[in-house]
């Protein structure tokens, strides 16, 4: 439900300026956003006009009224205290001074339009606190787990080097097993060659 939101000053003057020809603009924009906002189908601009227009201004008189009904549904729809303005809207559209309904009736639409807005605001400020922390979880979880797969290759790495280095002890020790097994036969070798060649010598 959009609502024309208008500068009370501004229209006023406008009227003025214009003779009156903004104030047929500014009486049907209103009375068709009072009427869609408190759901009045009696409340229609144009409507309201040709009525005005064949009664010979009229039927104002019973709009200014409606108007002022209009306004009460407002102050109720936002929890206000009441102030029923019909009557006296009603006295001011009888003595000429319907240009007084019209900025009162547009300064409670401006109003209303107003508290939805910080509404809708404070709704969306709720939504986005609302879902930080599960924004926030979801976070620390992929920390979590990115720090636990970093853990985890850790030690694999560990253990790989530790595997390494016993297989490289145990490649070394039988090295040194081998050279000692193939060394001891020749040196005996040599020591009865030595024997016998002494022998032969004598």
């Amino acid at each position: 439900m959009l609502i024309r939101r208008k500068n009370v000053l501004t229209s006023f003057i406008l009227c003025l300026v214009t003779c009156g020809i903004y104030g047929i603009v500014w009486f049907i924009q209103l009375t068709d956003d009072m009427g869609n906002t408190v759901n009045d189908e009696r409340l229609s601009g144009v409507k309201c006009f040709l009525l005005t227009l064949v009664t010979c201004g009229i039927y104002s008189v019973y709009w200014a009224y409606l108007m002022g009904k209009a306004c009460v549904k407002l102050q109720e729809m936002q929890n206000k205290t009441v102030e029923d303005k019909s009557i006296l809207f009603l006295i001011l559209q009888l003595f000429g001074l319907g240009i007084v309904v019209y900025c009162i009736s547009q300064s409670e639409l401006n109003y209303y339009a107003d508290c939805n807005a910080g509404a809708l605001m404070d709704q969306v400020v709720s939504s986005q606190f609302n879902s930080a922390p599960v924004n926030n979880e979801v976070a620390n979880n992929q920390v979590g787990a990115s720090v636990n797969s970093q853990v985890n290759s850790t030690m694999v790495n560990n253990q790989v080097n530790t595997v390494q280095g016993n297989v490289s002890n145990v490649q070394e020790q039988a090295q040194v097993n081998t050279q000692v097994n193939n060394n001891v036969p020749v040196s005996n070798q040599e020591t009865l060659t030595d024997l016998f060649n002494n022998q032969n010598n004598n």
